[in-house]
């Protein structure tokens, strides 16, 4: 499936040729269409585990949100708590308990899948760090991201919220606030840059981008926004 998906890749040349510097320097093999596509499945899994965990985790925020403003409920929810914060941060908990439990058993698999090239190749492959850079410290970010975005716009755009689409969820906000995931899918895969330059720029945008989300999402937690439909 991997070699599949790799024949197909519009692939630039200059990230084939990162592709082909991985697959000899970190895991010792001849170039071919395999070591290709196992170099392009080791840097294409984080960002693939980021989307699907971030997938899952926003719709908890969105939802509920939702579901609460219009079913009048809302108020009676905020009566009951007079810090808004505790309301965004039972939602943000909730939610990266959902996304974690997504990302671990995606790191599963695909550890799993790994160690299938490994005992079909008879030896043990050596990691560039920026794969473990990408998995335990950009995919993290990525996800909180997501999620601080389900919340804020859910709350800034309630009508949108209610849209329904045919793509991988069933709100455009929810699309946006993936998006960034998403994004990063297409730029390891897209863009002239190795892996290792990538992980220099995309990582502290990432974290500034979540800062900024984060700031914003407390200033917008407002009774009088929460409750507007």
């Amino acid at each position: 499936m991997v070699s599949l998906t790799i024949s197909f890749a519009p692939l630039t040349p200059p990230t084939r040729d990162s592709l082909i510097r991985l697959a000899e320097s970190y895991f010792k093999l001849p170039v071919d269409a395999y070591s290709v596509a196992l170099a392009f499945f080791a840097i294409e899994l984080p960002p693939f585990i980021a989307l699907f965990a971030s997938v899952m985790g926003i719709t908890i925020p969105q939802k509920i949100i939702f579901y609460e403003r219009n079913s009048g409920n809302m108020e009676i929810l905020l009566s009951a708590y007079s810090d808004l914060r505790k309301v965004a941060q039972a939602l943000i908990i909730s939610s990266l308990i959902v996304a974690t439990l997504i990302y671990f058993i995606f790191i599963v698999g695909g550890l799993i899948t790994i160690l299938i090239y490994e005992i079909i190749y008879g030896h043990f492959f050596t990691f560039p760090s920026v794969f473990y850079m990408f998995l335990f410290m950009l995919d993290p970010i990525l996800i909180i991201l997501a999620v601080s975005l389900a919340l804020l716009l859910t709350v800034l755009f309630p009508a949108l919220s209610s849209l329904q689409t045919y793509a991988l969820t069933s709100s455009p906000l929810q699309i946006i606030a993936y998006l960034p995931s998403l994004l990063l899918v297409f730029v390891i895969t897209l863009i002239p840059m190795s892996p290792n330059d990538l992980a220099i720029y995309i990582t502290p945008a990432a974290l500034v981008a979540l800062i900024l989300t984060l700031f914003s999402a407390r200033k917008t937690m407002r009774r009088d926004i929460l409750v507007r439909k």
